[in-house]
């Protein structure tokens, strides 16, 4: 039994849903829709994909090192899902991060009575760490620069 990772766009979005199992997605449909290749494939000897399913997800927890590095890729989500429609690749695994790399930021601070407008820029480079730049604007003198701060964050 092959196990492989490739399903259209429809069929991927499909997978994840089902296993989320969310109660409201708002969603668009794509035309046409594409094919995904995958990245790297092995074989795995399995009776019937839904036991191949089984056994990977079992090897990806234990971190089987006969798994190619990206099934044993670090992500904040991975799916393994039996692809029925899909006689080439039979099981697919799916790594997915929804860390959003980069993000801005405003607002109003106060020190020693004076107003100043914050405007940060922070880039998130790790999963769980980012840098981030704040330069504070003088509202009173046509928003020029006050002060800066840099920053080093950590997520836990």
């Amino acid at each position: 039994m092959s196990i492989r990772e490739r399903l259209s766009g429809n069929e991927a979005a499909a997978i994840a849903m089902k296993q989320i199992n969310p109660d409201v997605v708002a969603a668009f449909p794509i035309t046409p829709s594409t094919e995904i290749p995958p990245q790297t494939s092995i074989t795995i000897q399995a009776p019937s994909p839904q036991e191949a399913t089984t056994i990977v997800t079992e090897k990806i927890q234990e971190k089987d090192p006969t798994l190619p590095p990206e099934a044993l890729e670090d992500t904040d989500k991975t799916i393994v899902a039996e692809q029925q429609q899909n006689e080439e690749y039979q099981v697919g695994v799916y790594k997915i991060n929804l860390q959003k790399d980069w993000s801005i930021g405003t607002g109003l601070g106060i020190n020693d009575d004076e107003v100043y407008v914050p405007l940060s820029v922070s880039r998130q480079y790790k999963k769980d760490r980012a840098i981030d730049i704040q330069i504070n604007l003088d509202p009173d003198k046509n928003l020029e620069p006050s002060g800066v701060q840099v920053m080093h964050r950590w997520y836990f």
